[in-house]
């Protein structure tokens, strides 16, 4: 899998959690760092996943 592939799947598996799981109290930094965990991969561009949730979370 390539790495953008698994940042943006990474991404939307953070958001989901954040909006659907936490309700939006938990923090969305925390979540990712779960899931980048979670990936068991080598995840070159943190700041890349960071971004896109950033993104969507400030949309809001």
């Amino acid at each position: 899998m390539s790495s953008r592939h698994l940042a943006r799947s990474v991404a939307l598996q953070s958001l989901y959690e954040w909006d659907f799981f936490s309700k939006r109290e938990k923090d969305y930094k925390e979540i990712i760092e779960k899931n980048i965990k979670e990936a068991k991969e080598d995840i070159k561009d943190k700041d890349f996943i960071y971004g896109i949730v950033k993104g969507v979370v400030d949309a809001e």
